[in-house]
């Protein structure tokens, strides 16, 4: 099938189009250029009457109108990044992932895709952004790192994504943007083939590698290289991190360096210094890292922690190389030390610059801020509530008394449940392998309302909750 369609209207902040592309290949990330009065020591000031304090949902800068061509297609028996076959890919323009869309806050973009797939349909998700009077999507108004991709099927996962950076103001002084940094678990068996696999086996597929900027060796043999990231000595240096994978959900950290926050997803967040992050499917985070140690080589580290389902490889040491610029190629020694394990959980310490509040006396609990959704339970589809319980999405029969939840706010094209469980008893027969103890019932005690990660906890008991 073959087809042509023009994206229009992508306003305020979208995206790109200038033909920055992330390589196939390894090489050192460049700096990009500045906006008007931002500069490596004011960051925070974008132009006369936008600065990082300004609120982008009511109030955009002037651009330009960017204009991009795309075109969609497959290739059969492709060599990857690591050296090895694939025996299908689809790729956007022939890159592998596809351009990294970039913008200043306030372009209007304007993207023309020609579908060249031999029998497939196509679909791009502008994933987390405003497409004002456009279509009913989701998103926000403003500035920062996302990404895209394909919607139809699992096509994505076949190669049809890539990275979206729109330039904007930022809460801490940098001096070097490296630009868009995706990590992604990577297979050689195609989506398709793999979404058939996940309809008969229970455990999601290990992945063949964890590709850093769409590089890495082949862990089973020879072939391929490591993504290097170069830091010049005494700078500070933007990376902003994106995990467009299919299954993975990872912690990033560099042996011997900290990382400070800068942005979460499109939101710019008080400066918060780590010493590694999480990363869910579909998460950005902008970070700084400063160029302050021995010069040398220095591995950055993806661990998954296994305890969490957080996903699983047969690369079981994913990482890429950190390099200052000033000393030649080499191997790192060090392997660093494993992150504690944040159990595939976000932070809640990131603190948004520009803030906005859920007054909680415009929220009445109550049945009808229930959603039901269907979900297959070993045996047949129910009717069922959701939660979340030690990090973990469970559900419980719309016919529990007392089952009670706030509804779900949606980020990104992912639907997120807008409480937390504290304070709970569970127990669940069929989920024995993943919970500490069976038990048959979950009892709530407390309700955490959460927005823009300020949680308001409801102390309220709502009785038992029986589970399927």
């Amino acid at each position: 099938m073959r087809s042509f369609v023009s994206l229009t209207g992508i306003l305020a902040g979208l995206l790109v189009g200038i033909g920055q592309c992330a390589p196939s290949q390894p090489s050192a990330l460049e700096a990009r250029s500045s906006g008007s009065c931002n500069t490596p020591s004011n960051r925070a000031c974008w132009s006369p009457g936008f600065d990082i304090n300004t609120d982008y949902e009511t109030k955009t800068p002037a651009g330009v109108v960017r204009t991009f061509n795309w075109q969609v297609s497959e290739i059969d028996n492709w060599v990857g990044p690591d050296g090895r076959k694939k025996s299908k890919v689809m790729l956007i323009n022939n890159q592998y992932p596809g351009p990294t869309l970039t913008a200043d806050w306030g372009d209007t973009v304007v993207i023309n895709i020609k579908n060249n797939l031999e029998v497939n349909g196509t679909s791009i998700h502008w994933h987390g952004m405003r497409q004002l009077g456009t279509n009913i999507q989701d998103g926000v108004n403003g500035y920062g790192t996302s990404w895209y991709h394909s919607h139809f099927s699992a096509q994505y996962g076949n190669g049809v994504f890539g990275s979206i950076v729109i330039n904007g103001p930022a809460s801490l002084p940098y001096d070097i943007d490296l630009g868009a940094y995706p990590i992604n678990d990577y297979y050689l068996d195609t989506a398709d083939d793999l979404l058939i696999e996940t309809q008969h086996t229970p455990a999601p597929p290990l992945s063949d590698n964890v590709l850093f900027n769409g590089a890495n060796v082949n862990p089973g043999g020879r072939g391929g290289a490591y993504s290097r990231i170069v830091l010049t000595p005494g700078k500070r240096h933007r990376l902003r991190l994106i995990n467009p994978s299919v299954e993975h959900n990872y912690q990033v950290s560099i042996v011997g360096h900290d990382m400070t926050v800068i942005a979460t997803d499109l939101v710019p967040v008080n400066a918060f210094t780590t010493s590694n992050v999480f990363l869910g499917v579909g998460q950005r985070l902008d970070v700084t890292i400063d160029a302050s140690k021995t010069p040398g080589v220095y591995w950055m580290n993806v661990t998954l922690p296994a305890a969490n389902l957080c996903g699983s490889s047969l690369n079981l040491f994913p990482a890429a190389i950190v390099q200052y610029s000033t000393v030649p190629n080499d191997i790192p020694t060090d392997p660093g030390t494993v992150p504690p394990n944040l159990g595939c959980r976000d932070s809640l310490d990131y603190v948004p610059v520009v803030t906005r509040q859920a007054p909680l006396d415009q929220f009445t609990f109550g049945i009808q801020n229930k959603l039901d959704v269907d979900v297959l339970c070993w045996g047949g589809t129910h009717r069922f509530d959701a939660f979340e319980y030690m990090d973990k999405f469970f559900v419980n029969p719309g016919s529990a008394t007392g089952a009670y939840t706030t509804g779900w706010t949606k980020e990104g094209e992912e639907m997120v449940p807008s409480f937390c469980l504290m304070d709970v008893s569970v127990s669940l027969p069929f989920l024995s392998s993943l919970l500490p103890r069976p038990i048959q019932h979950v009892a709530l005690r407390q309700l955490a309302y959460q927005t823009n990660h300020q949680a308001l906890t409801v102390n309220k008991a709502i009785g038992r909750v029986d589970m399927c």
